[in-house]
Order: C-alpha cells, then sequence, then structure tokens
C-alpha cells in the first residue's frame, strides 16, 4: 500500500543569501532571515484552492527515472563527481570541490554514529547516499519542486525523503555556509533512515531541531565534530573562492539572541513559547511567519535537552525520541518522559540561551 505524503514531510534548508555571485556580499544580506524564505518556499505546494499538493512513496521505477533526471541535469562541461562507499557527490559547479564534499559527508556520517553510541541504536544503513549540488538554480530548482515559478526565493539545500536524495544550490549565498548547509541536509537523512524507522516520522520542531544541532556543531580545523561546542565550520568546499568560515557562526549568534528577546518578551502568555513550539502539528505552523523563531527554539531545545544542566535531562530526551519514533509522541508524552517543567520551561532555556558559547 503506498503511503501518502504531504510535502511538508520534505526537509528544507534555506539560505542566508540570494546573491548570484559570491563577490558581491555584504553584511546585510548575509546575515538575512534564511528560515524565513520557508514559508515562501511552503506556499510552493499548494493548488490554486490553497489545498496542499499530496504526494505518494514512489515506485522503484519512478525512483530511477528520478535520479536519472538528476543526472542528466547536472551534467555539462563543468561536472564533476567523487564517490566513496557511502556517497556520490556530483556538481555542475567548476568551483566546487566534489572530493572535499565526500569526505565531509563521511567525517559526518562517522561522528552521528559515534554521537548515538551509548544514546540509541542506530538501524542499519549502507546504501550509497546520492548528493547532487546544482550551479545553476534553475536546474536546482527544477528537480526540486518542479517547473514553478522562481518568485523571490531561494531555497539552498533539500533533503527529498521519498526519494532519498539530497539536493543543494552552490551558489546560493556565502559560502562558508555550504559546509553547515550540507550537515543539515545529511543529518535530515541519517534521522530519517537511521532512527525513524518504525513507522514514526519527527514532529517539525524535532526534524528541524536536530538537523540544526548538528549543523551548527563546531567543526575545527582538524575536521573534528566537537560535541556540545557550538561555532564556525572550517570545511571548505570550493576551489579559488575566498572563505571565511567564521562567518558561519553568525547564524546561531543571531538565532540565540532572537530566541532570548521572545523569552523575555513573553510572547507566547500562558502556554509560552517551548509549549507552544512542542505542541505545533503543522508545516503552516512552523514554516509561517514566525519560522526564525521556530527554528531557532528548536535547535536551542535540543541542545539543551542533550546539554543542559550537564546532561540531566539527555536520558529522558533520548527516550522520549524513540517513543516518538515508534509513532508514539507528542507534546503530553514529551513533557511526561522528560520530566520537564511546562512552567519553568521557557525560563530555563532562556538562562541556557545566555550562558551558551558560540566560537
Amino acid at each position: 500500500m503506498r503511503r501518502v505524503l504531504s510535502a511538508s514531510t520534505c526537509a528544507v534548508l534555506l539560505s542566508l543569501g540570494a546573491l548570484p555571485v559570491f563577490a558581491q556580499y555584504d553584511e546585510d544580506d548575509t546575515m538575512r532571515d534564511h528560515e524565513r524564505q520557508d514559508a515562501r518556499y511552503y506556499e510552493r505546494y499548494r493548488d490554486d484552492d490553497g489545498k496542499k499538493d499530496e504526494a505518494v512513496d514512489p515506485t522503484t521505477a519512478e525512483i530511477e527515472e528520478f535520479l536519472a533526471l538528476a543526472d542528466e541535469a547536472i551534467r555539462d562541461r563543468n561536472y564533476r563527481a567523487d564517490s566513496s562507499d557511502l556517497y556520490r557527490v556530483q556538481s555542475d559547479d567548476p568551483r566546487f570541490d566534489t572530493q572535499a564534499a565526500v569526505a565531509l559527508l563521511g567525517a559526518f556520517r562517522g561522528y552521528f554514529e559515534t554521537f548515538w553510541t551509548d544514546r540509541t541504536q542506530l538501524a542499519p544503513y549502507e546504501d550509497r547516499s546520492r548528493v547532487f549540488l546544482f550551479y545553476s538554480f534553475y536546474k536546482f530548482n527544477k528537480l526540486l519542486t518542479g517547473d514553478w515559478k522562481f518568485r523571490q526565493m531561494r531555497p539552498q539545500g533539500h533533503y527529498r525523503e521519498a526519494f532519498d536524495v539530497i539536493t543543494l544550490h552552490t551558489d546560493a549565498g556565502d559560502p562558508a555556509f555550504m559546509a553547515g548547509a550540507l550537515v543539515h541536509e545529511a543529518a535530515h537523512q541519517l534521522v530519517a533512515r537511521r532512527i525513524f524507522t518504525e513507522g514514526g516520522r519527527p514532529s517539525i520542531w524535532l526534524s528541524e531541531g536536530l538537523a540544526s544541532y548538528f549543523g551548527y556543531t563546531l567543526l575545527d580545523a582538524t575536521g573534528t565534530f566537537r560535541t556540545g561546542e557550538v561555532g564556525s565550520q572550517s570545511a571548505i568546499l570550493y576551489r579559488g573562492v575566498k572563505v571565511k568560515p567564521s562567518r558561519s557562526s553568525q547564524m546561531p549568534k543571531r538565532l540565540i539572541r532572537l530566541v532570548r528577546d521572545s523569552l523575555a518578551n513573553d510572547e507566547e502568555g500562558d502556554r509560552g513559547l517551548l509549549e507552544t513550539l512542542v505542541g505545533q502539528t503543522s508545516a503552516d505552523e512552523f514554516y509561517g511567519s514566525r519560522a526564525p523563531l521556530n527554528y531557532g527554539a528548536s535547535w536551542l531545545l535540543v541542545h539543551y535537552l542533550f546539554h543542559g544542566d550537564d546532561g540531566a535531562h539527555a536520558e529522558d530526551f533520548v527516550r522520549y525520541l524513540e517513543l516518538e519514533a515508534g509513532g508514539g509522541g507528542g507534546p503530553d508524552v514529551f513533557f511526561r518522559e522528560t520530566g520537564l517543567s511546562r512552567a519553568t520551561l521557557d525560563r530555563d532555556l532562556a538562562g541556557y540561551a545566555k550562558q551558551l558559547k558560540v566560537r
């Protein structure tokens, strides 16, 4: 039986800048709210009656057809590709270093496995992952969502779960953000394939919170992911392009400020920001006008659950994660299993955000 999926099950990362060339960045453009673009992206899944388009799990033939289309679209005179046992990375960007991308993805996959050791058992996943990195936004956009008008949005990355394919636009913004974007999408894939394998689906806050957690994890100059540390990603994925890895730490800093300001202003009233977030059940809620705040709160909540109060909540959080992976999640279960207080969680996270360092 083919399972009906709404478009909201697709994982998206939007660029911080929408600039045509790397040489024209300025501070305002690179610091633009990339999450806010998700609202526009989500609107593209609506039909003329305002209803979300629906899709069903593709057949093997449809998956093969999709991959053939991607292979055909990405091959031109600038085409290059590199592979390992676990990843095949293809790009039509003459500046992009596919070998470096394969190395980064391999390092992250190894880190992902190490991270979950003694936390939860991962499902086996030995398929070679397909990653397409398009220099041409036209080709990236056509493959990603069909032949729609571009409008004003410029999505940077996307994990299409039904096809198990990662696509990114390599010219979407400052090159310093590409390593984090690639890790973000790879995290979506590994969470889906190695944790949520028993019929459950991650709630949106949990899906984006986990992907952002890994995407903002500090990657030092030795290529080591530093668990619990937030900061820049040092991997250089472009040849002949000036890259400042330190710029990649700007977004987590900005999200921390955004969440702290919201918590200080008590915008949610009686329910509180985090109770409202955990209770969100639709993409309309998450990717609406408050998308940047939702992203930031999701990421900080996941970080707090793993590392806050000297890791006191980590075991309870993983237990909840396993329940949600089995289809048994929801806000009541979340607060019951984690033992967190609805009344004090906003205050606790505000204190945590205040002391969280970004390197």
